[in-house]
């Protein structure tokens, strides 16, 4: 779960939530209705999202030269408060382009009709 603002956000599915998708997915299957389940992960998601403010940091352990100087981050990075969610709004940008849309009741779910 992440805490955003007084906001939480989750962006992962319970394992009620799972069996619930399955069976709905199944018994619809049994009524000539195919639902087709995706599930994926990605490894290095936190890297990949876009930062909408200038960060600066410390130099690494192990880079830092003692000159004092800092690093300007171009990409989210792993430990920043901000890398859960902009890896949600990059991958939710890249989910409705193609044609997907975030369920109401839980948005890491994406479906491509209306249930």
């Amino acid at each position: 779960m992440l805490l955003e603002r007084n906001r939480l956000l989750k962006n992962f599915l319970t394992s009620r939530q799972i069996r619930l998708y399955s069976n709905v997915a199944i018994n619809c299957n049994r009524q000539d209705l195919i639902i087709e389940i995706y599930q994926l992960d990605v490894k290095t998601a936190f890297l990949y999202g876009d930062l909408n403010e200038i960060i600066y940091m410390e130099q690494p352990e192990g880079f830092d030269d003692g000159s004092g100087r800092v690093c300007k981050l171009n990409k989210s990075l792993y430990g920043l408060k901000q890398a859960p969610r902009q890896w949600y709004a990059k991958f939710d940008e890249f989910m409705q382009e193609y044609g997907l849309k975030p369920s109401d009741a839980n948005p890491c779910v994406y479906t491509s009709f209306e249930l």
